[in-house]
């Protein structure tokens, strides 16, 4: 991953950014922490794979990486999830998924801990789960998926998910 890096205090991007002093992301200010810790960094390949897992297991299902980090999965060409890897520098790894404004609500009110309202998408009801905390509900991940899925599914598709 290329990461444009400046040193602490200097005012943007410009021509002397690849200094060996302390790099900072250029989306960080100086003071800001470093985006991703080692645990994260850590822990970020299995819970990738086992994400993968878990949507590829639906019906028409593909998933392709987006940017550097992110990946995309699809039912034919409509997206209804992401894997999120540090989007923007938020230092936040995790699962964002359609859903409805009302469980959006619901859910990042329950637990703001675990569910984040996405960038970009939040507005329009989609949820986010992180998978960098030290526990995942793997089972909560699965349901997302699934009413995801629902969400975009044609009808046939979708009753065989039901069905299940």
């Amino acid at each position: 991953m290329a990461l444009l890096i400046r040193q602490a205090g200097e005012d943007a991007c410009g021509p002397n950014f690849a200094r060996s002093k302390p790099a900072i992301p250029c989306n960080l200010s100086a003071n800001s922490p470093m985006a991703l810790s080692a645990r994260q960094l850590a822990q970020s390949n299995n819970r990738r794979e086992r994400l993968v897992r878990i949507c590829s297991s639906l019906p028409e299902v593909t998933h392709e990486v987006v940017g550097e980090e992110h990946i995309s999965f699809r039912l034919r060409k409509k997206i209804f999830a992401y894997y999120l890897f540090d989007h923007h520098g938020d230092g936040i790894i995790g699962f964002c998924c359609k859903s409805t404004l009302n469980e959006q609500r619901r859910l990042v009110r329950s637990d703001a801990d675990s569910f984040f309202v996405p960038a970009y998408l939040g507005s329009r009801g989609w949820l986010g789960i992180r998978l960098d905390l030290d526990e995942v509900d793997w089972d909560t991940v699965t349901e997302l998926a699934h009413q995801a899925y629902i969400l975009i599914a044609p009808k046939k598709l979708a009753a065989l998910l039901e069905s299940n």
